[in-house]
């Protein structure tokens, strides 16, 4: 049996539809200076062409989750509330290495007061119910690996050299891709936009 639906709740089926579509979960990088993206992809490179067949993803320090949103609706917001945000420099505090997917392997950042501002910022402009333990641990991830073996781990880091100071210049909304189930396919990970910071005033 055919169901005719009424022309105005077609309508609203394809607008509610139309709206999920462009609803989506977005999240945030904080992303670093030429030099220092010189002096990093090749770490995640050689990581990468060790244990991943070559593809590398943005050195970055993520921010905040991600937030459910329309990506017009971020632009905005971020632009209003980030157009005199200043760069800054982090400080590297040595190579980490956990069980956990997203830190395979990691690169320790000092926690500072811009960082906690930004991460702060971010969550009073995208409000959301935070999980229980929720904390920030600024780190710049190396290798996204599950299961690797510690003996791996150990050995890659032998010769990494990681800068003492990283400056970060802009901050970026991360678009994961469709169907991209908890983010782990790095290679759909797309930056659509993001706002260049300030140079700091002499």
């Amino acid at each position: 049996m055919r169901v005719q639906v009424p022309l105005p709740a077609l309508y609203l089926i394809k607008l509610a539809f139309k709206t999920i579509l462009m609803k989506r979960y977005y999240g945030f990088w904080l992303l670093f200076d030429s030099s220092t993206k010189k002096n990093l992809r090749p770490i995640i490179q050689t990581l990468s062409n060790k244990f991943l067949g070559g593809e590398v993803f943005e050195p970055h320090i993520s921010v905040n989750y991600p937030s459910y949103c329309e990506l017009k609706d971020i632009v905005l917001k971020i632009e209003e509330n980030f157009i005199n945000q200043k760069q800054f420099t982090v400080n590297t505090e040595g190579i980490g290495m956990e069980d956990t997917w997203s830190k395979t392997l990691y690169v320790n950042i000092k926690m500072q007061k811009e960082l906690i501002n930004i991460n702060n910022k971010l969550k009073q402009i995208f409000p959301r119910k935070e999980t229980p333990n929720e904390q920030f641990h600024p780190h710049m991830s190396l290798l996204y690996k599950q299961g690797l073996r510690e003996k791996d781990k150990v050995l890659s880091i032998e010769n990494i050299s990681i800068p003492k100071r990283l400056q970060i210049t802009s901050l970026a909304i991360i678009d994961p891709g469709i169907d991209n189930d908890n983010w782990k396919d790095f290679t759909q990970w797309k930056i659509p936009y993001k706002i260049d910071f300030n140079h700091p005033t002499t």
